[in-house]
Parts: structure tokens; sequence; C-alpha cells
């Protein structure tokens, strides 16, 4: 991938509080290469992995009854 570009992503991704996704994208995209996966494919495990690191990250700070 283009060092710009992965660099714009990970700017992106420090804004929308996605560091997970800062941390990762260089060997999510060599996977989707190597699987020739399309775009949807691409995009599909980064956000639901995001959205799980969150639920995971308010449970622990939920308060307890």
């Amino acid at each position: 991938m283009h060092a710009l570009t992965t660099d714009r992503i990970r700017g992106h991704a420090t804004r929308l509080g996605l560091t997970h996704l800062t941390e990762t994208i260089t060997a999510l995209v060599e996977r989707a290469e190597t699987a020739q996966l399309g775009y949807l494919e691409f995009v599909d495990p980064p956000l639901a992995e995001a959205g799980g690191l969150r639920a995971a990250r308010r449970a622990r700070h939920a308060p307890t009854l």
C-alpha cells in the first residue's frame, strides 16, 4: 500500500478513535491482497473488531449495581 495512503488512513482512524486499526492496517492490507478480498470483505472485519472492542470497553466501565 502506498505510504501516503497508509498515513492518511491512520490519521482518519486516530480521529475516529479506531486505534486498533492504526496498528493493524498494514497487516490487514497484506492479508486482503493475499486472499484477493473485495472492498466489502476488506472493510467488514476491522469494523466488526472495532465494534467489539468498544463494546468490551463499555462493559468494563459500566457501573455495577
